[in-house]
Formats: structure tokens, sequence, C-alpha cells
């Protein structure tokens, strides 16, 4: 009789194996090739990284290790100033203009909404923002007395 209760005893502890275990080991290995690849935090490997991480269930004891692991790629990752642009108030502004803050504002909040900003996505906004630059001189320059027009010929 002692004899099976210690065979499901044993059996029992077997059947509590941690499940995450196996999950940690396999994500905590990417994330060590990541860096040795040197590997950005902003990349989109370190997205499904995070999935991962966040999936190591809460029973496993690994659960602690793998949260503050995310916490710091997160932490890690590009924090862009806030606004990103600003959105014109209807009716203030020269309808050209209007229409180019508009469009950065329309950038800037895809890019806040997507979470991770990689290289591409900021040279898209500082170009929207130089466009609104651009179109700001222009309009600038149209209305200086004496300034020339588009159809006038300069010296």
């Amino acid at each position: 009789m002692k004899r099976g209760l210690l065979v499901i005893t044993l059996l029992s502890f077997g059947a509590c194996r941690d499940a995450g275990a196996e999950q940690w080991s396999r994500v905590h290995a990417q994330y060590e090739s990541l860096l040795a690849r040197s590997e950005r935090v902003e990349s989109p490997a370190f997205d499904a990284l995070l999935v991962d991480l966040d999936a190591v269930p809460e029973a496993s004891r690994h659960r602690a290790e793998a949260q503050k692991l995310a916490a710091t790629i997160r932490k890690g990752r590009v924090h862009l100033p806030v606004p990103l642009a600003v959105a014109p108030k209807p009716g203030t502004e020269p309808a050209m203009l209007e229409a180019q803050m508009a469009a950065c504002t329309r950038l800037a909040e895809l890019v806040g909404r997507d979470g991770g900003v990689d290289q591409r996505a900021l040279l898209a906004l500082e170009d929207c923002r130089a466009k609104v630059n651009q179109v700001r001189e222009k309009l600038v320059h149209q209305t200086e007395p004496g300034a020339p027009t588009d159809g006038d010929h300069h010296p």
C-alpha cells in the first residue's frame, strides 16, 4: 500500500511540471540571440518576443522573470514626445496648410496607435512636418507686400 502511495505521489509531482519553463527557456534564448545580433528593441522581432513573454502562464515560476524582461524591452523602446503633430483648428489656417497639417496629424495618430515606432515612420513624420513648414513659408512669401507671385519673373 505504501508503495502504491509513493508511485502516485511521484506521478503527481511529474504532472505538476512547470508549463512555462520550456516557453521561458525558448523566449530567453531568442532574446539573447537578438541581442547578439545587435537587433534594436524597436524591431518587429521584439514584437513577437513580447507576445511570447506575455504568454508565459501566470502559474509558471518563470512568469515574474518573463514580465520583468518584457518591461525592460518596452522601457527601451523609443518614446516620441507628445504631440507628434498639431491638429489645425478648422478655419484658422489657409486650406492648403490645414490639409497638410491634417495629413501629419493622421500619420502621427497611426504611428502612436501602432506602438512600435521604426525609422521609416519617423522619417515619414519628419517629411510631413517639413512639408508643413514649406507650405507656411510659401504662404508667408505670398502675403508679403511686393513679393513676387508664381507668375512673376524673378531677376
